[in-house]
């Protein structure tokens, strides 16, 4: 019988099991002391942004993917980039510009694949991306950036049915949000139209 985190008492309280886990091999419930997973990582270049990142593997709905590293700061330090960084607690961030994995390159989605949880470590809190649904090898990994990414809003090219047409900011968007999807929007309704018809024609009454 192994330890699945389901069931594990210290998985419900966001605490991971030490080395004295009387599951020992079989405990699950030890993912972020592990890089096994970080090999599998692939930083590529994308059409909408400079970079992303995606994984070799598949992974299934709630599986830990990647640890997101970077360089521990309170969050009224001035170094702190708003763009690479995430938040650790209430005072801190981990700040991923100098220091990093590929999780570095996560791309923001207005409908991400994957969301970021805190667990403590030995007494640290450490903040792990795992999936928000089943995800296939080779397909992007995407996060929601949140409503506290960058001082200033930016377009967001995330095409996601639900797409906010921008990320993050908080100051007064100065742009229309969608004006950028409508050929986008136009050419979707298009082309569905097309397809229902041409499905039809196919179909013997």
């Amino acid at each position: 019988m192994s330890c699945r985190t389901y069931g594990c008492e210290n998985w419900k309280r966001g605490v991971e099991c030490t080395a004295a886990c009387p599951m020992e091999y079989d405990c699950m419930n030890r993912p972020l002391q592990s890089t096994s997973n970080e090999a599998y990582l692939e930083v590529f270049k994308t059409k909408q942004y400079n970079w992303g990142v995606k994984s070799r593997i598949g992974f299934f709905r709630n599986h830990f993917i990647a640890e997101y590293k970077g360089m521990i700061k309170s969050n009224n330090d001035e170094t702190v980039s708003s763009v690479y960084s995430m938040d650790l607690g209430k005072t801190t961030v981990v700040d991923a510009s100098s220091f990093c994995n590929a999780m570095r390159f996560l791309n923001h989605s207005c409908l991400p694949n994957s969301y970021s949880s805190l667990r403590a470590v030995d007494g640290q809190w450490r903040l792990g991306i795992y999936a928000l649904r089943d995800i296939c090898s080779h397909e992007e990994i995407t996060i929601d950036y949140g409503k506290n990414y960058a001082q200033n809003p930016e377009i967001c090219y995330c095409q996601a049915p639900n797409c906010a047409g921008i990320i993050g900011g908080k100051k007064e968007f100065e742009i229309e949000p969608k004006k950028w999807r409508e050929p986008f929007d136009e050419m979707t309704r298009f082309l569905r139209d097309f397809f229902y018809e041409k499905l039809w024609e196919t179909i013997p009454i």
